[in-house]
C-alpha cells in the first residue's frame, strides 16, 4: 500500500514536472516569436513599411521565414500588406503610416 502511494506520488511529480517544463518551453518560443515581432515593427515603423526580402536581410533570416513572419502580423487593423506596384513585390505597413 506504502509502496503503490510513493509510486503515485512519484509518477504524479514527474508529469508535472514534464509540463512545466513543456510550458516554459512554449513560452520562451512566444517570447522569441514577440521580440521578433518587435523588431519587425521597428524596422516597418522607421522605413514605412517593409518586404520580405527586406526582413530577411536586416534580420539575418530567411526569405520564407521573413514571410511567414510577416503575414502572421498582419491583422488588416494594424498592420497590413499589399502589392508594391512600382517593385511587383509585397510590401507590409502599418496601416496609421502613409504607404511608402
Amino acid at each position: 500500500m506504502l509502496l503503490a502511494l510513493l509510486v503515485a506520488t512519484l509518477v504524479s511529480l514527474l508529469t508535472a514536472a514534464v509540463v512545466l517544463v513543456g510550458q516554459a518551453s512554449v513560452a520562451r518560443a512566444k517570447e522569441r516569436e514577440l521580440a521578433r515581432q518587435r523588431a519587425v515593427a521597428e524596422i516597418a515603423r522607421r522605413n514605412g513599411g517593409v518586404t520580405t526580402f527586406g526582413v530577411a536581410e536586416a534580420m539575418g533570416i530567411s526569405v520564407l521565414e521573413a514571410d511567414r513572419l510577416l503575414r502572421g502580423m498582419v491583422d488588416d487593423v494594424h498592420f497590413t500588406m499589399g502589392v508594391d506596384d512600382e517593385r511587383g513585390v509585397l510590401r507590409f505597413w502599418f496601416v496609421d503610416q502613409e504607404r511608402a
